[in-house]
């Protein structure tokens, strides 16, 4: 992870950071959320670097599919798709982490 909280690495889907369909309903990625929680939190893994940065990566999944950041991300996701020329919405919700 970088100093300003970013992974540099492949791009990753929301959904499968937190293991739920694309068209999941909120009360699923809730619980999906909850149970990633508990097992990556930083308080459970003390020293453990990776888990951290899971816990992360799930809290900021969570953050984008739960609220107010869907509709920015559908958004930023359709002009990725056009500015990259690729089909959109294919199934996938991929962004950079």
């Amino acid at each position: 992870m970088t100093s300003n909280g970013r992974q540099n690495g492949p791009i990753q889907c929301h959904y499968d950071v937190l293991g739920c369909e694309q068209h999941a309903d909120v009360s699923i990625i809730k619980k999906k959320h909850r149970k990633l929680v508990l097992k990556y939190h930083p308080d459970k893994n003390l020293g453990d670097e990776d888990a951290a940065d899971k816990f992360m990566l799930v809290q900021r999944a969570y953050e984008v599919l739960s609220g107010e950041f869907f509709y920015e991300y559908a958004i930023t996701i359709r002009l990725f798709c056009e500015f990259e020329r690729l089909p959109c919405f294919t199934g996938r919700c991929c962004v950079a982490t």
